[in-house]
């Protein structure tokens, strides 16, 4: 239960994110600002973010071991 008590310190700027993604529409794969947003909260969380195209970014994070996790 750790994990869950963890998680749910985050939970009212997780709300928030998703208010103020709502807030803003974006239509199918026109989404600039909602992946510009994605993007800097993936840098918060200390994960490379790169921008796969228009639409799409991933994080990448190291977790000190070899492999990947996906």
């Amino acid at each position: 239960m750790a994990i869950l008590n963890s998680v749910a310190e985050f939970l009212p700027e997780i709300v928030a994110w998703r208010r103020d993604i709502h807030a803003h529409p974006e239509l199918g794969f026109d989404i600039p600002r909602t992946s510009a947003f994605v993007a800097e909260r993936l840098r918060e969380f200390g994960c490379d973010a790169v921008a796969l195209d228009d639409a799409n970014d991933a994080g990448f994070a190291d977790a000190g071991r070899d492999g990947v996790a996906a």
